[in-house]
Parts: structure tokens; sequence; C-alpha cells
């Protein structure tokens, strides 16, 4: 009577330790980075930046699930404040008055064939389908604010052959490096910029 448990105790065990010899990259290209932004578009004044925090658990798009973004966030708010030259940008706690408002969101597409990869032992890959997105709103002092939204969209693969490209493929460098270019090119088109990004995509 005790063997069947300590089968299934075992078997536990294994696949509790099996994830952690997977390899995760992913092999999709970034966004384009953004103009640089050659002269002071707002000196004289600091820029107060509403940083929208945390998300809705219960928020769902279809199969695609939210995950936390914090570390993006900062990613992005930097990439803001290097791309406004002349002037400094602070964090405001208070949405009203704000002179931006910035809000990075990540998102998970659902995969149930994950448990093949799982039962393989890494054999056979997974793939998961993510999504990034930035948005950027600039009051216009008593005009219609103006948005900018930056769409990213890749893919994860696992698998135990990737476990080489870890660290130099991995989905957090990839989001780092994606979030930091969409909020600079999001800065540039709000900052009124000559490049018109929308027509060069």
């Amino acid at each position: 009577m005790r063997r069947p448990a300590r089968n299934l105790c075992s078997v536990l065990a294994i696949l509790s330790v099996l994830p952690s010899s997977f390899g995760c990259a992913t092999f999709t290209d970034l966004p384009p980075a953004a103009p640089r932004i050659r002269e002071p578009a707002e000196a004289g004044r600091d820029l107060s930046v509403f940083v929208v925090r945390g998300n809705d658990p219960n928020r769902r798009d279809g199969y695609w699930m939210p995950y936390p973004a914090e570390d993006q966030i900062d990613v992005a708010f930097d990439a803001l404040r290097e791309s406004v030259p002349g002037a400094p940008v602070v964090e405001s706690k208070v949405e009203d008055g704000s002179d931006w408002t910035l809000r990075v969101e990540r998102w998970r597409h659902f995969q149930p064939s994950g448990i093949f990869t799982l039962l393989t032992a890494g054999l056979i890959p997974a793939r998961l389908h993510l999504r990034l997105i930035v948005k950027m709103t600039r009051d216009q002092d008593g005009d219609l604010p103006k948005t900018c939204v930056q769409i990213h969209r890749y893919q994860q693969w696992v698998q135990l052959f990737l476990l080489p490209w870890m660290v130099s493929r991995s989905a957090g460098r990839h989001e780092d490096a994606a979030v930091g270019r969409m909020a600079a090119r999001c800065a540039h088109e709000l900052l009124d910029a000559r490049t018109n990004l929308r027509d060069s995509e």
C-alpha cells in the first residue's frame, strides 16, 4: 500500500525539478529605436509624470492574462527622462495636474501545450506568446491630450536545448530593451519631433 504513494512522491519530485533544467529564450527582433532628440523641447521647467503602477489581476483579454510590470515601468520612466533634454522629469503621485501619464502592461497568452514540454523533460519545445504595451499621454494645456501607444509582440521558447541562450536571449533582457525603445519612441512622438514615427513604420 505504501509503494504507490512513494511512486507518486517520486513523480512529483521529478516534475518539480524539471522546470529548472529547461532553457528559455526569445529570438524576436526588438522594436526600432527612436531618433535622437537634439533640441530641448521642454527646457526651463520640471515635467511631472503620473506613473500607473499595478494591474487588475481579474482583467482578461480572451486567453491573454496580465502579469506584473514593475521593472519595465522603471525602464520606461528612465527612457522618458533621458528623452526629454533640458528638463528634469519627476514622478507625480497624483494624476490630476500631471504633464504626462505613463502606463506599461505585460500580457501572456495561455498555452496549455506546455504540459507536453513538462512531461517530456523539455524535449518537446513550448512557445509562449507575450505582449508589451507602452502608453503615454501628454497634457496639452487645455487642448485635447496627445496619446501614443506602442505594442510589441514577441515569443519565448522553452526547451531543454536552449540552456546556452538563457542569459543572452532571456525574456527579461528583451523586455527591458523593448520597453526602453518603445518609451523613447512615444516621447519622441509626443514632443512634436520632426520625424513622423507612424509614417516610417
